[in-house]
């Protein structure tokens, strides 16, 4: 489902549990009090951040959230893009580190993602590596360039 029909489903109360990446979704969607009052109904959510938002506060009143922090795409270790405000995308090599203790956003959902599926299905943890996530990407659209 895409963000809107999740968001669909969470107001008719058919959705347990969420995990939420990147943004602050509760507060980019044109209607926040539409947008509360849904991701509220979700039991439970795990939210990947870099940094906190309203969103992890204002959906909680008769549900649970667990907030995990991650690091920025200018902190990785591995090379990874970036968008920024002014519609452009740039490569960054990783940069500062601003927490000791925190993870990159693929490396926690690779980790999950190992840890729930049987690896005889499909082994999770190429994903760990940007190059081969862009590869796989590529490899399913062909007409994106690889750098």
């Amino acid at each position: 489902m895409d963000t809107l029909a999740c968001l669909e489903r969470a107001a008719e109360g058919k959705m347990d549990a969420a995990l939420i990446l990147g943004g602050n979704l509760y507060q980019a969607t044109p209607n926040s009090v539409w947008a509360k009052q849904a991701l509220d109904k979700v039991g439970f959510k795990v939210y990947l951040t870099t940094t906190l938002n309203a969103g992890h506060v204002h959906v909680c009143d008769n549900s649970d959230a667990l907030i995990l922090p991650v690091m920025a795409r200018d902190e990785e270790a591995q090379p990874t893009t970036q968008e920024s405000m002014f519609n452009y995308v740039r490569l960054s090599d990783g940069g500062i580190t601003r927490l000791a203790y925190v993870r990159s956003e693929v490396d926690m959902l690779t980790s999950i993602a190992v840890k729930t599926l049987p690896p005889e299905q499909f082994d999770m943890s190429v994903f760990k590596s940007h190059q081969s996530i862009r590869e796989t990407i590529a490899n399913v659209v062909p007409s994106i360039l690889l750098p």
